[in-house]
């Protein structure tokens, strides 16, 4: 996500008391889909697009028609909404879902790749634009999928009221100041969404899978290749529980088992994380030779900005910023393979205690991004919050000097 970690220190207790009201989403029905013979035949060639009234169906956009991405010319492409019901058990509304097709530069008959993309919340068509950077279009069909509720997906679930109170928020407020003006938001969010129409209690992994299949009886796809991504390993999960004949293989990248309590366990798997790389820096000559001792200094650094906070002097109006243990450990990026590259540094500067090397590991800005926080806590209040022990107790535990759970 785009506005890092600092923001989230506070958010589940925040804007989950504005977003998190009501019961979770009521059990999924057995009631079956109506299949479509054409798809049911296993002919690739074959795409159901559908009458109007037809549910579901896939409304295909022309070339050079009106779509959120652009798959490049080297590729032959298909690209639409795929239109399925809100609640299926209702049956009262649709959804438009976007869907491109990247088909493959030599058909070898292969089952197809699904993109299933983390969050719950985030977009998922950019792999769409970049087909070249994925191995596998060479020879099967890389199918991107927008799901329910997330960018471009009409509804779309995405809350400017939650990013607004980030922005008034992000290092300005603190306590119980910061918590009220993120639930106000999440609260005006949710209260905005409802009152347009949208059942909430509709956005759920179990009617995300539900989307799939429906997008491979459309597309007339008898079995998926999955390849999951966060969030996504666990509708991958989820499909193949329920659906283990339309599933022929999964990659699952950074995997969230839906016996996993992230609410309970992010802080002290980020701490693992901090641990582990400071560990191997360990061995690495050059590495313990420039930071030596990491593990030791670092976690000291951060146990005394507990009572003695590093107080930063920041630009863009920011003014003097109290950075404790948590606000600490957030500057440290562990989400991708350049970040956990550049954690040694990071951490060697924290425990350094330089005011100066501190501040710029500190971004003074909110930069905002294209999450879909309605989507996102549809999910997390009706599946994961509930769950939890962080839910009935009154702050973060001490894993990490109080450091928050990035969840939600």
């Amino acid at each position: 996500m785009a506005h890092g970690r600092l923001p989230l220190l506070a958010l589940v207790s925040a804007v989950l008391i504005g977003g998190c009201v009501g019961d979770p989403h009521p059990p999924r029905t057995a009631e079956g889909l109506r299949m479509n013979p054409s798809a049911a035949s296993g002919d690739r060639a074959q795409l159901r697009l559908g009458h109007a009234e037809d549910v579901p169906r896939f409304e295909a956009v022309a070339d050079g028609g009106d779509f959120p991405v652009s798959v490049p010319s080297a590729w032959r492409a298909t690209v639409g909404y795929l239109v399925v019901w809100e609640d299926r058990a209702a049956r009262t509304a649709t959804i438009r879902l976007p869907v491109a097709v990247v088909h493959a530069m030599q058909d070898s008959g292969a089952d197809p790749v699904l993109f299933l993309t983390g969050g719950p919340g985030s977009g998922s068509l950019a792999p769409a634009a970049f087909p070249g950077a994925y191995p596998w279009t060479e020879n099967r069909d890389f199918i991107a999928l927008g799901q329910r509720g997330t960018q471009h997906a009409l509804p779309s679930l995405e809350c400017p009221e939650i990013e607004g109170a980030f922005s008034d928020s992000y290092l300005k407020l603190t306590g119980r100041e910061r918590d009220a003006r993120l639930a106000a938001g999440a609260a005006a969010c949710r209260s905005r969404l409802e009152a347009s129409g949208v059942d909430l209690s509709a956005y759920h992994t179990d009617a995300i899978t539900e989307d799939v299949v429906d997008l491979a009886q459309v597309l007339g796809e008898q079995s998926l290749t999955l390849f999951g991504l966060s969030y996504g390993t666990r509708v991958a999960l989820d499909l193949a529980r329920d659906h283990p004949e339309l599933v022929s293989a999964m990659v699952l990248d950074s995997p969230l088992p839906p016996d996993v309590r992230y609410d309970d366990e992010s802080a002290r798997n980020f701490r693992r994380s901090l641990e582990g790389i400071a560990a191997d820096c360990a061995t690495l000559p050059a590495c313990s030779r420039s930071f030596p001792d990491l593990r030791a200094r670092f976690f000291a650094a951060l146990r005394d900005a507990e009572s003695d906070p590093i107080t930063l002097s920041l630009d863009d109006g920011m003014g003097r910023v109290d950075f404790d243990g948590a606000r600490l450990a957030a500057l440290v990026n562990t989400g991708s393979p350049g970040g956990i590259r550049a954690a040694p540094l990071a951490m060697h500067m924290i425990a350094s205690g330089d005011t100066s090397r501190i501040r710029s590991l500190v971004s003074t800005a909110y930069t905002g991004s294209d999450f879909a926080w309605g989507m996102r806590l549809s999910v997390w209040c009706s599946e994961a919050w509930p769950f939890s022990e962080r839910a009935s107790a009154s702050g973060p535990d001490d894993a990490l000097f109080g450091y928050e759970s990035a969840a939600v």
